[in-house]
């Protein structure tokens, strides 16, 4: 099996629970889910739209917090902390890949990719930035801005500013979403290839074909755990 496991727990969800709204329109997003994640894992989360899954990954990205429940990512327990020291946390500990990109429009590519150590006032590692980039295959673009470069260039963008911080979680929403097959499936050999490295990913889909590509999968309904299986044994 592809990438290295160790004892490490990255995640620990404990019956964790999302609901939004009251009364009569209350709904469990999320509805006391719990599992772990060790360290060099790749899980994929599955369910159809409206399922929770979206909300699962969130949560485990401190950008929004369980209504009950705990989850704990390398130990911190995510809605124990501020807005500010969620943010700060999830700059320095999870990386997140989003079907959309969200790159910063008047950022050129090396700018987008290095944003989160300007944040945090950190210096670049110049040797692993050119290697991170040549492997993305950005090296010759890194001077452009997004409106310049093509739907999985950007996305390779989105990866580099997720993974510059080296976190010990990768995170990815539907990141195939709005690439055609051939960059869907570059994108996911990026995802593979870093995964080989040691990089724990969660991996957010509805496609049945990307979920087979993981060693596990989790399977969400109504906001329940239904399915949790691991592949290839």
């Amino acid at each position: 099996m592809d990438g290295v496991s160790t004892n490490k727990t990255v995640v620990q969800a404990v019956d964790l629970t999302k609901v939004y709204g009251s009364g009569p329109s209350k709904v469990k997003a999320v509805n006391r889910v719990s599992f772990s994640i060790p360290k060099g894992e790749f899980a994929a989360i599955t369910g159809p739209s409206g399922s929770g899954k979206s909300t699962l990954l969130h949560m485990m990205g401190g950008v929004e917090k369980p209504t009950k429940g705990n989850l704990l990512v390398n130990g911190t327990d995510l809605s124990s902390l501020s807005v500010n020291e969620s943010a700060i946390f999830r700059r320095q500990n999870i990386g997140l890949v989003y079907q959309s990109y969200n790159l910063i429009p008047v950022l050129t590519v090396k700018e987008n990719i290095l944003l989160p150590l300007q944040l945090d006032h950190k210096k670049v590692n110049k040797e692993f930035f050119r290697h991170l980039v040549d492997r993305l295959g950005l090296a010759d673009r890194l001077d452009h801005l997004p409106n310049q470069l093509s739907g999985g260039q950007q996305q390779r963008v989105s990866i580099g500013r997720a993974l510059i911080t080296r976190p010990s979680l990768l995170l990815a929403d539907e990141p195939t979403g709005n690439l055609d097959s051939q960059n869907g499936a570059e994108i996911m050999e990026l995802f593979h290839q870093f995964h080989r490295d040691g990089q724990t990913l969660v991996l957010i889909t509805h496609d049945e074909s990307i979920a087979a590509q993981a060693q596990r999968i989790l399977q969400i309904q109504d906001g329940a755990l239904v399915k949790d299986e691991v592949q290839g044994q």
